[in-house]
Formats: C-alpha cells, structure tokens, sequence
C-alpha cells in the first residue's frame, strides 16, 4: 500500500496529510490554497499586456513544488490535476454574469509581477491558449501535465481573473480592491509523480555520513552513519581521527624556549602534536631589566623652566634607567625663554619690525612683523585730488597713506557759494508784490545770490484790489438800483450784489386822496413811495372853517 500526501494552508503554512493511495510505482500529493492566500494585482497574461485590452485586476497565486518524501528524488511528474471550486461570485449590478478566467503559468513569480505566456487556461480548457471565461460557480480542472513538460520543481502560479470591461460591466484595473467583484473558491494541484516510496525500508540498507561530535578533544572529523532516509537511525557511531594540531590540554606538551622578549625568565611553550605552538613562548618577568623594551615612563620634573613633559626612565622594580629630564620648551610656555630682536619682514608698510625666537634653539615664536605705518606718521601721507560727490562743493581732495592707499582723510571739498544745484540752495518766503498770489518764496544761492527771483502762486480766492472783478448785478430788492457785485478769480463773493437804496428824497412818489379821520379838514391826501409802497408824508387835509 502506497501513501499520497493532501497538504492544506493554514495561515502562512502548509501541512501536509498523508492520505492512503493504492497504487504502485506513483506517488500522489495534494496542494490547496484559497482566496485569503492569494495576492491582488495585475494579470499577468501576456497576451493582456501586448493587445490593446483592459489589464484586468486578479487574485494571484504562487504554488511552490511540494516537499518529497524518501527515497523520492527528482522524479517525473505523469500527472498534474488543477481543480477549481469557485463558490460564490459577488459582483456591483452592472457586472452581474460576469466570466471569470483561470490562467496557470510555470515559474511566474507574483512577487515581481512577472508577464508570463500562458501555459494553460482551466476554467474553459485550452492548452497555451485564452479560454471563453465562465460566469457560473462550480468545480472546474483538468489534468494539465499533457500541455506540456512540468519539471517536479516548477513553481505552478495561478490568476483567477474577472473580465470586468465586458458590457455592461464597466472596465477597471482595480475591480477586486475597490469591491466591485468578490470570488470565493479553493484552488487544489494534485501532483502524481513515477516513484513511490517503496514497501519498507530495510535500516543501513542506504546510508549516509553526517558530521558529529565524539567528545574526544583530540579528534577531528567526527562522522557518524546514518540511514539514508531516516536519519535517526544510527548505523555507526560517531567518532574522528586524532588531530594533531589540537591544542586541548590533555593533547599538548610543555618545552622550553625563547620568547624573545629580554624582560622574562624561565621561557617556556605549549605545544601539540606537530609541534606546533597551543601557548606562545613565554617567561616571567625580569624586574631589575633596563632593556628599552623593559622599563617604564613617568612623568617627574628636571626644574628647568624651558623643558616641558619631563619623563624619568624606571625598571620594573623602581629603580631608575633613564634620570628625569624633558624636551625644550615650545613657544608661549615662559617669557624667559624667549627673547626678540630686529629684523626686516620685507614689507615697506610697516615700522619697528621684530622676531621673537626661543632661547634654547633659536625656534621662531612670532615671525618677523612689524607695525602698519600709520596716518599720523610723518611724511606716511599724500594729499589727491577727488570726488566727493557732493555737488554743492569745489576743489574736492582727499588725504592717503602713500604706502598702502588707504584713506585717512575722506575725500571733502570747500562750500561752492554761487551754486544752484538743488540741494545746494536755500528756500526762503518772500513777497513778489503781487496781491493775487501766496506761498511766495525766493530761493539763494550760499552767497545770497539769487539763484531764483521772488514768486508765487495764484490765489483764486484773493479779494485784494486788482485780483478782483465788480460786474452788474440783481440783489432782489426794488428799492434799489445801480446794482453791483465784486467778485474773486475762483467766483466766489468778494463784495455780495447790492445797489443804491431808492427812498422817499429821491424816488417816484404818488400822492392819493385818503382819509385822515379829522372831520375838519378837507381834501385829504397821503404821498406813496411807488417802489414799496411806504407812506413818504402822512395822509392829512386841509383845515375847514367851522
């Protein structure tokens, strides 16, 4: 009785169940994966990718070959059945019947998202082509090993892919992650390959030598003998060949030597059996040794000011070698190492040149510089003709130190006194005598010159003599006549609109006869001013005799 093996995916593993199989010469192994092992992205159909049609968007699977049992070893596969149980599939209402395709690739890696020709297509079968697609559940395969050669270490990849794009179904690259088609379904390769694992295992019949440890520190290549296919069965027992380059101290020797070193005594090594070194050669320490390679360093003080890290030479027991003594000195550690005296830094902008140096080699400290001829030097300066730029002044000049050009006085001028620049002149208020105009200014040169007469500008408002217009008028008044107005340049009153006034000396009267209320006088009579109508000599008659 032989066994198949059904391996089931739970979560990121397989496990893998052995099924009994009764047949001889073959051996069976069953791989599933479902919709929560596949990853979503983009078909990887050639032919999508090379024709101008929607890369529809699909679950995508990866089946690496199944592990094989021994004695199995690269065996042919007869067999290779792909089943598809599709259970359900959800679509949005515009996708309802939609056909779904199930292609399969050989060494299609998803996680590169390899194009890849296809091998065959399961769901409506076509070896190396594009199947019609299918809309309706169910359980779909077919043995594709006849489609052509499939090596028993083929990684088989899987797309089960929705033709969204089919109308009415709208055309999308991204159908399954944004919901518009949900499939549910159990993709199961059952391999069948030429061998089995035979009727037993006779122990020892095959074996193997792996690598082990005999716990004997003076050994090497430790093997034990296994059988071949179950490697827990022990044929032979561990053990390795002596190791003469072991340094494990039951396997070495102690000799004498010398290490070299003129700071030890009593050298000695450890060796092993090919003499070579397990210990290096080595003594005890000689304390009393002066050898350079012997001694110590410590920091002590010879009193000379001019020597800095003072070191004494001591052998290992204290005794002194080498007595204190230091290096000279460098530059800024004491004044009293250094001294300065004249020199020349070549520069013939500087004075008083100096160079301070050490005392105890002549070691430069501060090279040779001296101090940068001033403005106050005498016969340092040279007076230049220049610009200041200032157009209110003349003879412009300005003072350098010949030596290097650099500016002690500032280039200034003296006070241009005729000039009518602007900004050279001086805005003065005035009175040009002209009674129509305000804001009269004058402006003068620094001299007083005038540089611009006395002037102002027009007042339209001005009610002086001369700037003014007197014009015939109304005023609305009867009573008067001759009527004048006095107007400014801008219209405005100056002297409102009045005439003469016409009164009872020199106007138009009326007399009319009245009645004066005197019942003795007669002929009664009253005199009107005619404009207005006001009485000029009251009503009265004249006296009757009684």
């Amino acid at each position: 009785m032989n066994f198949s093996a059904l391996a089931v995916k739970t979560g990121a593993f397989f496990i893998l169940l052995l099924l009994p199989f009764f047949a001889f010469g073959q051996y069976t192994e069953t791989i599933c994966q479902t919709q929560t092992d596949a990853l979503i992205g983009p078909d990887r159909n050639s032919f999508v990718h090379t024709n101008p049609v929607t890369i529809n968007e699909g679950y995508l699977h990866n089946f690496d070959p199944p592990p094989l049992p021994c004695p199995i070893s690269a065996p042919n596969i007869t067999s290779l059945d792909v089943s598809v149980n599709m259970m359900t599939i959800n679509t949005i209402p515009d996708c309802n019947g939609i056909r779904m395709f199930g292609n399969v690739y050989l060494n299609c890696d998803l996680e590169v998202t390899s194009v890849c020709p296809i091998f065959t297509e399961v769901l409506t079968p076509g070896c190396n082509g594009y199947g019609g697609g299918e809309p309706n559940t169910g359980i779909f395969g077919y043995d594709i090993e006849p489609c052509g050669n499939i090596a028993f270490d083929d990684v088989i990849s899987f797309d089960l892919v929705p033709s969204t794009g089919d109308s009415p179904c709208p055309a999308s690259t991204t159908a399954i992650s944004d919901g518009d088609v949900a499939v549910t379904y159990e993709i199961c390769l059952t391999f069948t390959y030429d061998q089995d694992i035979g009727g037993g295992n006779v122990p020892c019949a095959n074996t193997v030598s792996l690598p082990c440890n005999d716990n004997n520190p003076c050994t090497i290549n430790d093997m034990r003998l296994v059988d071949d296919c179950d490697n827990s069965v022990e044929c032979q027992p561990c053990a390795g060949v002596i190791d003469p380059a072991s340094c494990n101290a039951a396997c070495v020797s102690v000799q004498p030597c010398d290490d070299g070193n003129p700071c030890t005594v009593n050298d000695t090594e450890t060796v092993n059996a090919n003499g070579a070194p397990c210990i290096p050669c080595a003594g005890t320490p000689d304390d009393s040794s002066c050898d350079a390679a012997c001694t110590t360093q410590q920091n002590c003080d010879d009193l000379n000011p001019c020597t800095v890290n003072d070191v004494q030479t001591v052998a290992a027991d204290g005794s002194i070698c080498v007595p204190c003594q230091g290096v000279v000195a460098p530059c800024g550690t004491d004044d009293s190492c250094e001294f300065t005296q004249p020199c020349n830094d070549g520069n013939p902008c500087t004075v008083n040149d100096v160079v301070v140096l050490l005392t105890s080699d002549g070691t430069v400290c501060q090279p040779c510089a001296g101090e940068p001829i001033a403005c106050d030097d005498p016969g340092a300066t040279l007076t230049t003709v220049c610009d200041d730029g200032d157009p209110c002044t003349i003879n412009d000049m300005q003072v350098i130190l010949d030596c290097t050009g650099e500016i002690c006085v500032p280039c200034s001028g003296t006070l241009d006194p005729e000039s009518c620049d602007a900004g050279c002149v001086t805005v003065m208020p005035c009175d040009d005598g002209d009674d129509c105009t305000d804001n009269d200014t004058i402006t003068l040169a620094a001299d007083g010159s005038i540089c611009q007469p006395c002037s102002g500008t027009p007042d339209p408002t001005s009610c002086d003599a001369g700037c003014t217009v007197t014009q015939p008028c109304d005023d609305g008044n009867p009573c008067t006549e001759n009527d004048m107005e006095t107007l400014a340049a801008d219209g405005s009153d100056c002297i409102p609109c009045a005439g003469t006034v016409i009164d009872c000396a020199n106007g138009t009267t009326t007399t009319q006869p009245c009645d004066d209320g005197n019942a003795n006088t007669i002929n009664d009579m009253v005199v009107i001013l005619e404009c207005d109508g006001s009485i000029c000599e009251p009503c009265m008659g004249t006296p009757t005799d009684c």
